[in-house]
């Protein structure tokens, strides 16, 4: 009988402390850099960059124009897209909270590099993983 309250009293230690071990304190990042036709970009380098912190990583963007941030400390954060061909764009103050995946999309306009669009003001942003609106920076010339 002891056997069987001690197994019981693991299995249920067990319950308890699985799924907390498998939550995170960060968050993503994840979008598609397009060209103003709506064609995605290959090749194309995302910056991020931690606005308190000014911790910064790169990435460049798959065939499809994807890209990914993941394990980023929640805080706001600045996000830049460059491609040989088009302006680099920024979009400034993007908010990340503990566990959110969330997906901004950029828009590369053409001219050159040298050039900077910066992005400003807020629209919704896509919660990925629940479909919720959240804040976030949207274009304006």
């Amino acid at each position: 009988m002891n056997a069987r309250k001690s197994f019981a009293t693991i299995l249920l230690c067990l319950s308890i402390t699985l799924p907390a071990a498998a939550q995170t304190a960060t968050a993503e990042l994840s979008g598609t850099v397009t060209d103003p036709t709506g064609a995605s970009v290959p090749n194309a380098k995302v910056a991020i960059a931690n606005a308190q912190t000014g911790v910064s990583r790169e990435a460049i963007t798959n065939q499809n124009g994807n890209y990914l941030f993941t394990i980023l400390q929640p805080g706001t954060y600045n996000l830049s897209a460059e491609a040989q061909g088009f302006r680099k764009t920024v979009q400034n103050n993007i908010e990340l909270q503990v566990n959110q995946r969330a997906e901004v999309n950029l828009q590369l306009q053409v001219g050159q590099v040298t050039d900077t669009l910066e992005v400003t003001g807020t629209a919704p942003l896509l919660e990925a993983e629940s479909s919720t609106l959240l804040r976030a920076p949207i274009m304006r010339r």
